[in-house]
């Protein structure tokens, strides 16, 4: 809520910046948002500088470079005023290509806003006259905060009218208040925020626990308890490891309150009646389970114990359609980034698939290190797809799945 300090920024951060080091990334970040926030202690030297040695590839180098330059220039934009849920939005998706450069794996973000935001409803609006969208906002997917639907106001509604990107729906009191739908006994009043897809609710500087069962793939209800065991066990012992002082809050939390585990069901529009019904016998007996492993071991219960992820690449790769979504297509095309140096990029090109250069943004981006290559797929005979199912269908299953088994939330994007 204070004004953001241009003229103390540029007064006073000195920092040598080791690029083989990504905690140094950390401190150089930290120093320029101490700076324009006002909390800054070096403030002497009068020059804003940041100095790179040599020790991190050129691209690596640049793309540090261009992040500390583009939040900069965001927060210089508002000087003298109060910082926008648009500017942290759009600060935390310059960083967080910054966070996984040089790497295949991406950085999954979800913006929360409320839901009378006007100008976070229309952070991603390309089709407003006048307005041109960064292109780092594609980095995020945004949703907005809101306990009653009869509050959301018609700019939210556009956007499920093709009009940009629409926006998802987080409920947090639903989290503090319940379990599966119908249950209280299990009230969880430290959620103040989500999961990288909103599957999970966590507190402030918490990180997720999350293990998936791919529901088709079991012969019997004692085979999915089987999993299910397994799946528990190493979550719950993920905990009594003792957390690294980065995830202090996750430990607090295990400590007050046994942990916040997700363990999810995957594949469950392709999974049969019977499987389907195994569920919630499978999350009673769950609950049981935790609370004698538990005691046995000197733990606290967990106060959350399943979910429903969106999940995607680990489903697919298993041939399974992600979370409870229906099948996209029975015909698709799967892209998959490894690093220009991978050992399996030969073998690919080997079988004929199509392999490419990944493109950076924009025309002038550097190269990114990383080739893209296309699996061509097919779901397995009987899936039931998006097209054959409409989105009051798809809503009864988020229900059922509410219902009989997830104690945190549904994740899920319904087509329409």
């Amino acid at each position: 809520s204070s004004s953001l300090d241009a003229a103390a920024a540029a007064a006073a951060v000195d920092v040598v910046c080791d690029l083989s080091s990504r905690e140094s990334w950390i401190q150089l970040l930290a120093a320029i948002l101490s700076a324009y926030f006002g909390t800054s202690s070096t403030r002497e030297t009068g020059v804003l500088t940041y100095t790179f040695d040599n020790s991190t590839d050129d691209a690596h180098i640049k793309s540090l470079q261009d992040a500390i330059q583009n939040v900069s220039s965001i927060l210089s934009d508002r000087a003298g005023q109060s910082a926008r849920s648009i500017d942290c939005m759009d600060v935390m998706n310059i960083v967080a290509p910054v966070v996984v450069v040089g790497q295949t794996r991406r950085a999954a973000l979800l913006a929360l806003g409320d839901a009378t935001d006007v100008e976070f409803l229309q952070s991603k609006r390309w089709d407003l006259v006048g307005q041109t969208l960064p292109l780092h906002r594609c980095a995020s997917n945004n949703s907005v905060v809101c306990n009653d639907i009869s509050q959301l106001p018609d700019e939210f509604w556009e956007t499920y009218r093709g009009k940009g990107e629409a926006m998802g729906l987080v409920n947090i009191e639903l989290f503090q208040q319940c379990g599966r739908v119908g249950e209280q006994q299990y009230p969880d009043p430290t959620v103040c925020g989500v999961s990288a897809c909103a599957e999970q609710g966590l507190a402030s500087g918490e990180v997720s626990c999350l293990a998936e069962l791919m529901l088709p793939h079991f012969a019997s209800p004692d085979e999915l308890w089987e999993a299910t065991r397994l799946v528990y066990t190493v979550c719950k012992q993920t905990y009594s490891l003792g957390a690294p002082r980065h995830f202090s809050a996750t430990q607090e939390i295990a400590d007050q309150h046994g942990g916040r585990i997700g363990i999810g069901v995957t594949g469950y529009m392709q999974a049969s009646n019977d499987q389907k019904s195994w569920l919630s016998n499978n999350y009673d007996r769950l609950r049981a389970y935790d609370a004698s492993y538990s005691s046995k071991r000197g733990l606290l219960p967990s106060i959350k114990l399943t979910t429903i992820k969106p999940s995607g690449t680990v489903s697919l790769l298993s041939g399974n359609t992600p979370g409870c979504h229906p099948g996209f297509a029975p015909y698709f095309i799967r892209r998959v980034r490894f690093n220009a140096d991978s050992p399996l990029l030969q073998p690919c090109l080997d079988m004929g698939l199509h392999v490419e250069p990944e493109r950076g943004w924009g025309d002038d981006a550097p190269p990114t290190g990383r080739d893209v290559v296309q699996f061509p797929c097919q779901l397995s005979p009987g899936t039931q797809l998006a097209s054959q199912t409409s989105a009051i269908q798809q809503l009864k299953v988020v229900r059922r799945l509410q219902r009989e088994w997830s104690d945190s939330a549904v994740s899920v994007t319904i087509y329409y």
